[in-house]
């Protein structure tokens, strides 16, 4: 089920970092950084990991955002 979910948000991402925290100084609102599909969980450039916010229920498209490598790591 949760590679349905991961395919699902990156469809709704558009390819691009998800990510809205604030003290990462994006540009933006939101990240927007542009993503590579076949480098999921790669720390290369275009990198990304699903990100599944922690109490939401896994198995929604909701509960999942697509992070660059490099917010991704600011978080963990």
């Amino acid at each position: 089920m949760l590679e349905v979910v991961v395919r699902q948000a990156w469809q709704r991402s558009e390819g691009k970092c998800e990510c809205t925290q604030l003290d990462h100084n994006h540009s933006y609102i939101r990240c927007n950084k542009p993503l590579v599909q076949d480098r999921q969980d790669k720390p290369l450039p275009g990198g990304w990991k699903p990100r599944h916010r922690i109490g939401d229920d896994r198995d929604i498209i909701t509960a999942c955002e697509i992070f660059c490598w490099e917010c991704y790591q600011k978080i963990t």
